[in-house]
């Protein structure tokens, strides 16, 4: 049995280990296989990774291109092995396969079947594959723990990435198909995209609406600086510089049911409340209904009650707004009681 391409071999810790192995001929249908690789205390198992592809054919149907990866425990002390596998398949520029590791018995001169898939992308791959190489890199863990450590960094790293990639697609406006419009300032975007993230966007595209025939929505009310956020947490659920325009993101997302945005904004005044800030902030909580803002303002002013009443601005607090005094006299009662 010969080995193609390049195999290198890192433990990871004591109970787990990264193989990475580079193809660097082409694909064919004969398999591909991996240098041996060892795993346990002693390096008692011995193992290598086979990677091949087919063509099955269907009558009265298009052919298509199957792509098979196994695990082969080639030898061992023990006759039947228990592992967590979490393997990454990529021909540059497309990654191909991924998955997140679980429980695969393997036994001694036997394999476990990682995926067996016509994919698309892997066929792209594939094709890459004669002038780039592929690239398959494999974690063998011994212990659930360390798999579920390995597949939550695997999922940390899986969310940036497509983070990174709906951030691609909201800056170069591929595909878009509807403007919206903010103090002349036109924005491109994707309805698909708008309406998974807001109801109020839905009920626009879903019903017979002037911006829904115009695919073009006209916000007079939030400013382009405003607008640039309010875009990037709707893309990708971050926003940059979000103290800058704290009160206007809290005043969008009422507008278009983000509460997700809201709770974002909460989090930031709420580290920050002092007793400068802490009436101006129950004031935005009461008007935009943001619940835990408002819950930890009225806690904060309940504890320093005294203090805030000689503070200069108070009296006209409390002749302008008599339901929130109210609820504010409430709330200090019931802490005291």
């Amino acid at each position: 049995m010969t080995s193609d391409g390049d195999g290198c071999l890192t433990q990871l810790d004591e109970e787990s280990y990264q193989v990475v192995w580079a193809i660097h001929q082409p694909i064919r249908s004969q398999p591909h296989i991996s240098p041996k690789f060892f795993t346990g205390p002693n390096k008692e198992n011995v193992w290598y990774l086979q990677f091949r592809t087919d063509t099955i054919s269907r009558r009265h149907q298009e052919s298509f291109k199957r792509c098979i990866l196994e695990l082969h425990l080639f030898d061992s002390k023990s006759e039947e092995i228990s592992v967590y596998v979490d393997f990454f398949v990529t021909g540059r520029p497309h990654a191909v396969h991924e998955n997140d590791g679980y429980p695969r018995n393997v036994k001694k001169g036997s394999f476990a079947l990682l995926f067996n898939t016509s994919d698309e992308e892997i066929r792209k791959a594939y094709e890459c594959s004669y002038t780039n190489g592929l690239k398959i890199r494999c974690i063998v863990a011994h212990s659930r723990a360390k798999s579920v450590e390995l597949s939550s960094k695997r999922k940390q790293v899986c969310e940036h990435r497509i983070i990174k990639d709906l951030e691609l697609i909201k800056n170069e406006a591929k595909f878009s198909d509807i403007e919206l419009v903010a103090k002349t300032v036109k924005f491109p975007a994707h309805k698909i995209i708008l309406a998974s993230r807001s109801p109020v966007f839905t009920a626009m595209f879903e019903n017979d609406m002037q911006e829904k025939l115009s695919n073009t929505i006209d916000i007079p009310d939030i400013e382009p600086d405003v607008m640039i956020k309010l875009l990037s947490y709707i893309y990708t659920d971050t926003v940059e510089d979000i103290e800058d325009s704290i009160e206007d993101l809290i005043a969008a997302a009422e507008k278009y049911e983000l509460e997700g945005l809201k709770s974002m904004c909460s989090e930031v005044i709420v580290e920050k409340l002092d007793k400068e800030n802490v009436i101006p902030s129950l004031i935005l909580a009461d008007r935009y209904r943001v619940d835990d803002l408002k819950k930890q303002s009225l806690n904060f002013i309940a504890e320093h009650m005294k203090s805030l009443q000689k503070l200069e601005g108070f009296d006209t607090f409390s002749s302008s707004y008599p339901s929130l005094l109210k609820e504010i006299l409430i709330h200090v009662s019931d802490k005291s009681t």
